[in-house]
């Protein structure tokens, strides 16, 4: 069992390093293209970040929030409830990012969100090898 935990408590450090490089990720992003194409693509730039990130991190925080002793069971209840959260607040951020956000660039939007689901993708295979 301890050696479960610590697995555990490895996986909750990567999830949260991974959540700190999709941050970095993004203001770079950002940053990057407030020069190159203006303040309302760095703006929508953000806003995909947002729109990536809060669920993202809303996900890792309900997957770990217990402390102690976890079970499969839990764990899994954990992962699915996570993943039901994130997708819906992801849904709802677009929706309320194309209705309250004028003007929008739409491409640098999807552009940072795509990015950093890439960054997810291939960091997490990282963080856990």
């Amino acid at each position: 069992m301890a050696e479960q935990q610590t697995t555990y408590n490895k996986n909750r450090a990567a999830a949260r390093r991974m959540l700190a490089a999709e941050v970095g990720f993004a203001a770079a992003i950002a940053l990057l293209l407030f020069p190159m194409l203006g303040m309302v693509a760095a703006r929508s730039a953000v806003l995909g970040a947002l729109i990536f990130i809060l669920p993202h991190a809303l996900f890792v925080g309900f997957v770990f929030r217990a402390t102690g002793e976890v079970t499969a069971g839990t764990a899994v209840r954990g992962l699915y409830v996570g993943e039901a959260l994130k997708l819906i607040a992801t849904v709802i951020l677009f929706a309320a990012g194309f209705m309250l956000v004028k003007p929008l660039n739409v491409g640098a939007l999807f552009g940072t969100y795509l990015t950093l689901l890439l960054v997810n993708l291939f960091g997490s295979a990282y963080l856990m090898r």
